[in-house]
C-alpha cells in the first residue's frame, strides 16, 4: 500500500520514522531513503544500528533548492534517479531473499507462507523533490506500478503531493501547522526539528 504524509506542519518524517522502527520491530526490511536532506539528522544515529533497517541519501548535499543553481539542480536530479535505480534494486534482491526463504520454509516445514507486508520502503521528502523537477513523478509511478502493494508498503512524504499521487495513495495523512515555535522566531532545534 501506498502512504503519503503530507502538509504544512512538522512531523512527516517524524511519522514515516515511527513506521520505520515498527516494521523493523516487526522483522520486516526496510528501506528509508532521504531526498533533499544531508545524512545529520538524529534518527539515523539510532536506525543505522537496526540490522534490518537500510538508509540511503544523495553523497552529495547542493542545500536548499531556492540556492541552487541550474547546473547543481541538474546533477542532484541525476543523483536522484539514480537512488530510485537503487530502491527498485534492492526491493528486487529483498522480494527475492524472502521468496527463497519462504520457499526453503514450506520445504523444510511444509508450514504456510507468510502473510502480510514483506517490505517497507520510505521515499522522504520526495514530494518536494518531485515538486522541483529533481524526480519525475512518471518515474516514481513506473516504480509503485511495478510492484504488488500486498507485499512491498511505499511511504512518501513532503508537502503538496499531485492529485494523481494522492488518486494512488491508500493512506493520506496531513499534518496542518496550527502552531510552530518557528513563528516566534525560534530556529530548528537539534533532537526535535533534526
Amino acid at each position: 500500500m501506498v502512504h503519503i504524509y503530507c502538509g504544512n506542519g512538522k512531523g512527516k518524517s517524524t511519522a514515516s520514522v515511527g513506521l520505520c522502527v515498527r516494521a523493523a520491530g516487526n522483522d520486516i526490511p526496510v528501506l528509508l531513503v532521504q531526498f533533499l536532506k544531508d545524512d545529520t539528522s538524529g534518527e539515523l544515529k539510532v536506525l543505522n544500528n537496526l540490522s534490518n533497517v537500510q538508509i540511503m541519501h544523495s553523497d552529495k548535499f547542493f542545500g536548499f533548492t531556492w540556492n541552487m543553481n541550474e547546473e547543481e539542480m541538474k546533477e542532484q536530479a541525476d543523483i536522484f534517479s539514480k537512488m530510485l535505480a537503487k530502491v527498485e534494486c534492492w526491493i528486487d534482491e529483498k522480494l527475492q531473499e524472502i521468496q527463497s526463504d519462504e520457499n526453503l520454509e514450506v520445504t523444510q516445514r511444509d508450514s504456510s507462507i507468510m502473510t502480510g507486508i514483506k517490505l517497507l520502503v520510505i521515499l522522504d521528502e520526495i514530494i518536494p523533490a518531485i515538486d522541483c523537477k529533481l524526480v519525475e513523478e512518471s518515474v516514481l509511478f513506473k516504480l509503485m506500478d511495478k510492484y504488488n502493494m500486498n507485499d512491498v508498503e511505499i511511504v512518501l512524504t513532503g508537502r503538496n503531493p499531485s492529485d494523481e499521487l494522492k488518486t494512488r495513495a491508500d493512506y493520506i495523512s496531513c499534518i496542518d501547522a496550527v502552531k510552530h515555535p518557528y513563528d516566534k522566531g525560534i530556529a530548528a532545534r537539534q533532537g526535535v526539528e533534526y
